[in-house]
């Protein structure tokens, strides 16, 4: 008994999909190929061939089941199918013995689709009808790839792109986007910690197949990583996790800024107007950047240099805050789940968020030095 129930728990299956998805993709595929029958039979009532092929009803379980394989797109679908049509009817004429004509063929068609990249399975099924199709199938020879193959190909191939695209544009199947939940003045990408050719090399390097791009697999990391955001954070809000923000306006003195970020321990400084709407931010290294305009031998007489105000009615130097801050400013809603937006600090390397109501005015900030811990922490909720 015991045994039984080790066998029927190993027998459960959890989909990876809803099942609103499940009868989508079923809906979908029936709809497709009635569509691939109805317009098949009425072009190609003269023949005395089968008007449809098999290899259709597993062509659409990959183009609907599972419309993000790399084997369902155009170019393995098309390819995939007429290399191996082409490979069959070659090895057919080239003897009538199926002991040899099939294996010959079959490994021809997978060497074929590995070199080409166009793997597709149903072509291998498109092979054997190709060779085990009877006599009215070897009379017609490389006609077998236009009528019916091409014919069923083309209308499915069209159907199933027609469908999926309605199915995208209501929200299934959509690359991953930068989360939302907060705002962005100008947008500045820095470089991320593995590009697209890093992932390629791996997959290289394998020396085997995947059923998933690159791309795809950068997108399946950051799920992950949003994943791992949400179950150490939690449901913590931006606002339960934002510290109070240090604030001041455009026109300050550079040295009033410059003594609260260097002597009261201050991360970084938010630039406002008057109603509180963020205009910028301000750390030490606006400061030592913008103090690189001084030929002066030490960073501390170049930065003493930037900060002391000038005597004259025109200056050559900045004067305020305004004008040396960092304007590319990010900043987060504070109902807005701190999961969400730790991504930010990762794909636009910055240290500061500043959080805003639904006014956007300032409330808090978030530095990443006081959110990473919770990140690296061993505890998981």
């Amino acid at each position: 008994m015991n045994q039984l129930t080790k066998v029927l728990e190993r027998l459960k299956f959890t989909s990876r999909v809803s099942i609103v998805e499940m009868l989508t993709s079923a809906i979908s595929a029936s709809i497709a190929l009635a569509i691939v029958v109805w317009v098949s039979k009425q072009s190609l009532s003269g023949i005395n061939i089968p008007f449809i092929m098999a290899s259709m009803g597993a062509t659409a379980v990959i183009l609907f089941a599972t419309p993000n394989s790399p084997m369902g797109r155009p170019w393995p679908l098309l390819a995939g199918h007429f290399v191996a049509a082409f490979i069959a009817i070659s090895c057919g004429k080239l003897t009538s013995n199926l002991m040899i004509s099939v294996p010959l063929a079959i490994g021809l068609v997978i060497f074929a689709m590995h070199y080409l990249r166009c793997i597709h399975p149903p072509g291998g099924a498109t092979a054997l009808l190709a060779l085990l199709g009877g006599t009215e199938v070897s009379a017609i020879g490389y006609q077998f790839m236009l009528t019916p193959l091409a014919i069923n190909l083309l209308i499915l191939a069209l159907v199933a792109y027609a469908l999926n695209k309605l199915r995208a544009e209501k929200g299934r199947y959509t690359r991953v986007e930068i989360p939302s939940g907060w705002q962005q003045r100008r947008q500045t990408k820095t470089t991320p910690r593995f590009k697209t050719q890093d992932l390629q090399a791996a997959i290289h390097s394998l020396d085997s197949y995947i059923d998933m791009d690159a791309e795809q697999l950068a997108q399946l990391y950051e799920l992950a990583e949003q994943q791992r955001y949400s179950r150490k954070l939690g449901t913590l809000s931006c606002g339960e996790v934002m510290e109070q923000a240090i604030s001041r306006e455009y026109g300050d003195s550079l040295q009033e800024a410059w003594a609260q970020l260097s002597h009261d321990d201050q991360q970084a400084i938010v630039v406002t107007d008057r109603a509180r709407h963020i205009k910028g931010i301000l750390t030490l290294s606006d400061f030592i950047k913008h103090a690189q305009i001084f030929d002066l031998n030490t960073e501390q007489q170049r930065v003493a240099a930037l900060i002391k105000p000038s005597t004259t009615l025109t200056s050559d130097k900045p004067e305020v805050i305004g004008q040396i801050m960092s304007t590319t400013t990010y900043c987060a809603q504070q109902d807005k789940s701190a999961a969400d937006v730790w991504p930010m600090f990762e794909r636009y390397n910055i240290e500061h968020l500043p959080v805003v109501d639904q006014n956007n005015k300032l409330q808090g900030i978030i530095h990443r030095s006081t959110l990473a811990p919770r990140l690296s922490s061993s505890h998981q909720n």
